[in-house]
């Protein structure tokens, strides 16, 4: 009677240990995954931050320019779709891949907003402001948020529409080398 007592207790204390172990454990996966979703939650107020301003350049076109303004809306639109897409369930691989969609939308709209609108530069900066939020994101998350990134690229002022063409090797050496 003596052992069995004994042993019920052993069992009980066993278990209530496994039950704090298990408590634990759940308790730092929910605070992982509260501080994942806060710092993804800043990056993609950072790029809400970054379209809305977008946005509020395209409704400064005059009606002059319809076609350049209809393709920057669509541009817009594309661009928050991507935002979503990658911000609805985030990991690394979704905001590198909304970085690489992000530089090809911009890239394919350059041309007409180059045109009619001189919006060469300022597209770059758009690339760059987007880029650089995600590449914080992707390096705040393998630094387990000990990174004083800044982000990838320099804003810089109105230089050439060159910087197009530079953005993208950039851009592209970035990516490449994030996807290794």
């Amino acid at each position: 009677e003596e052992q069995r007592i004994k042993l019920e207790e052993e069992q009980r204390i066993k278990l209530k240990e496994e039950q704090r172990i298990k408590l634990k454990e759940e308790q730092r996966i929910k605070l992982k995954e509260e501080h994942k979703s806060k710092k993804y939650f800043a990056q993609s107020d950072a790029i809400d931050l970054i379209l809305n301003n977008f946005e509020n350049e395209i409704s400064s076109i005059g009606a002059y320019y319809a076609p350049a303004k209809q393709r920057a809306i669509e541009l817009l639109d594309t661009l928050r779709k991507y935002k979503e897409e990658a911000f609805n369930d985030p990991s690394r691989e979704k905001l590198i891949s909304f970085a690489q969609s992000t530089k090809r939308a911009i890239q394919e709209a350059t041309p007409i907003l180059q045109k009619d609108l001189g919006w060469g530069d300022y597209l770059t900066n758009l690339a760059k402001q987007l880029v650089n939020a995600v590449t914080f994101a992707v390096a705040y998350a393998v630094t387990f948020g000990t990174t004083g990134h800044q982000g990838f690229f320099a804003l810089k002022s109105s230089l050439a529409v060159s910087q197009s063409q530079n953005l993208e090797e950039a851009l592209n050496r970035e990516l490449s080398q994030k996807n290794c």
